[in-house]
C-alpha cells in the first residue's frame, strides 16, 4: 500500500514539474507550450450562498450562470478525473460549500482517492453534528471565514451572518478532533481585510487562539469598482490589493505582466461540469469545455484552451478576468 501511495505520488509530483516547465517555456516564448495536465484544482460544491456579501457575485445574486449545488455523479466524474494529477483540490469557487448536503460524503470520496482536500466556509451552518461528519471525511484543511473581531464590523461585509456562528463553528470542529484523536482537518481562521476591520487585526488573532483555529491568516480583498475609491478599501495600503494615486484614482498594485502560470498548472470545475481558467473567471466566460462531454485532457490541450493561453501571453491585458487580479 506504502509503495502505491509513493509511486503515485512521483507521478504526480513529475507531472507537476513537467506542468510548469510548460510555463516558463510559454513565459520565455509568449507562445503556449502545454506540457502534462493541470495539478491544483477547484471543484465548486455550490454556486449559491446564504449571506450577502457585497463584492460576492453569488451573494448579490450577480452570477449569471446556474445556482445551485453539483450532484454526486458529476462529483464523482470530476474526482475520477483529476485523481492521477491532483496534489491540491479546494472544494469550492462560489458559493458557500456546505450548503451542498452531499459535501461529507464529497469529501470522504476525494479522501479515498488520495486526494488533498480544503474548503472555505463562512460558518454559518456548521453545528455540532456537521462538525463531526466533517472530521470523519478525511477533509485536510478547512478555511473559516471571520472578517473582524466584533458582529458590528463583521456584518458590514458578512451581510446576515453572525460571527458567534462562524466562532463557534471553529470551536466545535476543533473539540471534534480532540475528541475523536485526530489532527485533520487543519483549521484556518481566515481574515478579509477591509477599511471598517482593519484595526482589529490583533483581536481577531486572538479569537483564533481562544476559539482552538490552527492558523491565522489575512487576505487582501478583491474590490470590483476600485478605481473611484471604495469605502471597503482599507486605508493601509499594505492591507489592500489598491493603491492610490497621485490624482485621486486608484490601481492594482501588481504589474500585469503576459504570462500567468495558473493556465498552465491550474484548473477550476463549476456545479455544471465547466472547466475554467481560474476562480475570477466567476460566469465560466472563458470555459474550455465541459467534463460531461470531453475528457479532461480533450479539454486541457483543446483548442479553446489553447488560443485562452496565446491571447494571455499576447496581451493579457485584453482579458478582462485578469484586469483586477494580483496573482
Amino acid at each position: 500500500m506504502k509503495r502505491a501511495y509513493s509511486l503515485s505520488f512521483i507521478r504526480k509530483t513529475t507531472n507537476a514539474i513537467w506542468s510548469y516547465c510548460g510555463y516558463l517555456l510559454s513565459a520565455i516564448t509568449h507562445k503556449p507550450h502545454c506540457y502534462g495536465m493541470p495539478f491544483l484544482f477547484s471543484v465548486e460544491i455550490a454556486s449559491c450562498c446564504n449571506l450577502r456579501c457585497p463584492q460576492c457575485p453569488s451573494g448579490t445574486l450577480a452570477l449569471t450562470r446556474r445556482r445551485g449545488t453539483m450532484s454526486m455523479d458529476l462529483y464523482k466524474t470530476i474526482i475520477d478525473e483529476i485523481s492521477g494529477h491532483a496534489l491540491y483540490t479546494t472544494l469550492y469557487l462560489q458559493g458557500e460549500p456546505f450548503l451542498n448536503k452531499d459535501f461529507c460524503e464529497m469529501a470522504k470520496y476525494a479522501h479515498k482517492k488520495r486526494i488533498y482536500t480544503a474548503t472555505s466556509t463562512n460558518g454559518q451552518l456548521i453545528n455540532s453534528e456537521l462538525a463531526e461528519r466533517i472530521v470523519a471525511s478525511g477533509l485536510d484543511k478547512i478555511i473559516v471565514s471571520v472578517d473582524g473581531a466584533t458582529q458590528e464590523s463583521y456584518e458590514k461585509y458578512r451581510i446576515g451572518g453572525q460571527i458567534d456562528k462562524a466562532l463557534n463553528a471553529i470551536r466545535l470542529i476543533a473539540d471534534e478532533k480532540k475528541k475523536s484523536r485526530k489532527s485533520k482537518p487543519l483549521i484556518e481562521m481566515q481574515m478579509l481585510l477591509f477599511k471598517h476591520n482593519e484595526n482589529e487585526v490583533d483581536a481577531a488573532r486572538n479569537l483564533a487562539k481562544t476559539y482552538g483555529a490552527d492558523k491565522f491568516t489575512l487576505k487582501t480583498a478583491q474590490i470590483y469598482d476600485y478605481k473611484q475609491g471604495n469605502e471597503l478599501i482599507p486605508t493601509n495600503e499594505s492591507f489592500s490589493r489598491y493603491i492610490k494615486l497621485d490624482d485621486g484614482t486608484y490601481s492594482i498594485k501588481r504589474t500585469l505582466h503576459n504570462r500567468c502560470a495558473r493556465v498552465f498548472t491550474s484548473a477550476c470545475f463549476t456545479i455544471d461540469g465547466d472547466v475554467t481558467p481560474c476562480s475570477f473567471d466567476k460566469n465560466a466566460e472563458h470555459s474550455f469545455g465541459n467534463i460531461k462531454h470531453s475528457t479532461l485532457k480533450e479539454i486541457w490541450h483543446g483548442k479553446s484552451a489553447n488560443e485562452f493561453r496565446a491571447t494571455v501571453l499576447k496581451r493579457r491585458t485584453s482579458v478582462d478576468i485578469c484586469t483586477n487580479c494580483v496573482y
